[in-house]
């Protein structure tokens, strides 16, 4: 009987490992400003054989807080889930708020947890996450971002960080262009910017086709910009590669075809 068992756990498990799970690929990132937390991240998600760029990766956890990640889409969605439930939980117990710190120890203790349990069946099916978390704690009045390893290792990082198959791409912009006094509104611009080099990967979206997800946390809350504003930031950078490269013959295409382009002195210099 017990061989019996033993077998049939062996098929099931050389079943799953045969299994495509669907994957994020994608990049994430954050930054901190001279007022607040920028986190980004594009929409693809990708199967063997196609993509869909529709998955947002950077999800609200708190009213001071976001939490973003790359790798198995189910496992992300199931770690999101886990620590948006178990917070209002413990909150609603102990009549308190959770601010970022303790929330990133929570959420350490649930990766180890996992990872002690599961780590090595998780690591041969590839059912993993990379996750980060960041936000805003009003008792000390600061701005914190945590990323984490597979076995819950937490890290706190003073400026930037990014995750995913394009992160090295979005971090050489980071490298580049980040500064500690950087404004939200060049912040946001920045996120993008980042986005748009990194979707060189395949598994990253292009940001002038699916809107980037930007969330901007400041003391007062998060903010969280429309599809159509960071559209309109991709496509200035797009529009600004474009007038570097003296490819005029595609920028009098999209000045004749889009009829909302978007702002900026581009349009002027073409008429002038």
């Amino acid at each position: 009987m017990l061989e019996h068992l033993k077998t049939l756990k062996l098929r099931t498990f050389e079943k799953l490992s045969q299994t495509k799970l669907i994957k994020s690929g994608t990049t994430v990132l954050a930054f901190k400003c001279k007022d607040g937390i920028i986190a980004a991240g594009d929409l693809r998600a990708s199967y063997p054989g196609y993509e869909m760029s529709e998955y947002c990766k950077v999800e609200r956890l708190s009213e001071f807080s976001v939490i973003a990640a790359a790798g198995t889409v189910a496992c992300i969605q199931e770690l999101y889930e886990t620590m948006s439930g178990a917070i209002r939980t413990i909150e609603k117990a102990i009549g308190e708020d959770i601010h970022i710190d303790g929330q990133a120890c929570f959420l350490r203790s649930i990766l180890r947890d996992n990872f002690k349990e599961f780590g090595v069946m998780s690591e041969m099916l590839d059912y993993s996450a990379s996750p980060f978390i960041c936000g805003y704690n009003p008792m000390s009045g600061s701005f914190h971002i945590f990323r984490y390893d597979g076995a819950g290792a937490m890290y706190e990082s003073d400026n930037y960080i990014s995750l995913g198959s394009g992160s090295r791409l979005a971090t050489a912009i980071l490298d580049d262009q980040w500064a500690l006094d950087i404004s939200l509104e060049d912040g946001a611009f920045l996120a993008v910017r980042a986005i748009s080099r990194a979707s060189r990967d395949l598994y990253t979206s292009p940001p002038a086709l699916y809107p980037v997800t930007v969330s901007i946390i400041t003391s007062s809350g998060i903010q969280e910009l429309t599809p159509k504003e960071t559209l309109q930031m991709a496509w200035t950078i797009f529009i600004r590669d474009m007038q570097r490269r003296g490819d005029n013959d595609r920028m009098s295409y999209f000045w004749d075809n889009i009829s909302n382009p978007p702002s900026g002195n581009y349009k002027k210099k073409k008429r002038g």
